[in-house]
């Protein structure tokens, strides 16, 4: 598997089964060679780092679909978005690295919306946010940084969202870099 079908499927052990089959919706007469097969690995993952909070997993880097998925989810998102890639080949295999955001965001500018609500929302999305990033780290403390996603550089660095920039949605983005290791 590659690098963004393993970004993928770590980052589903936080997301509930029932999110997940939602999104399984490519129609059987279109799917790519393997597609039943990443799909019933991931339907697989134990579920012991689910949050149940997350109503919604996006990780894509398609400003498009993106858009699309934020505007009309519900609840909690978990949104990974994949950036650039550097490689450096003078390092040989540990020349590779690549940067991603991790959002966790929730509507915020409901009618009914009032600033003590708006700061639970936020508390929630920050708390939920910390518990992956603390999941993330355990899982490399214990794999000893060998994954097949890489090593997760921390500390990571943590902002609020705007919620005007990004669809009424409010939370908190962490932004790290995963360097490539070598696992024996």
């Amino acid at each position: 598997m590659d690098y963004t079908l393993q970004l993928f499927k770590y980052f589903s052990k936080f997301v509930p089964k029932a999110v997940l089959s939602e999104q399984f919706k490519q129609p059987q007469h279109s799917l790519k060679a393997g597609y039943a097969e990443i799909q019933s690995d991931i339907l697989s993952i134990p579920d012991s780092s689910v949050i149940a909070d997350v109503s919604r997993f996006i990780c894509s880097a398609n400003t498009k679909y993106v858009e699309d998925s934020v505007r009309n989810a519900k609840g909690l998102i978990l949104f990974v978005e994949y950036g650039e890639k550097m490689f450096n080949p003078e390092v040989g295999e540990f020349g590779l690295s690549r940067n991603i955001a991790i959002t966790v965001a929730s509507e915020v500018n409901m009618s009914n919306n009032d600033n003590l609500n708006e700061a639970m929302v936020i508390n929630l999305c920050e708390n939920v946010l910390d518990r992956i990033l603390l999941t993330m780290s355990d899982d490399q403390r214990n794999d000893m940084g060998c994954s097949t996603l890489g090593r997760f550089e921390f500390p990571a660095n943590i902002s609020p969202i705007d919620a005007e920039s990004f669809f009424g949605r409010g939370g908190w983005t962490a932004m790290l870099t995963i360097k490539n290791t070598v696992c024996h």
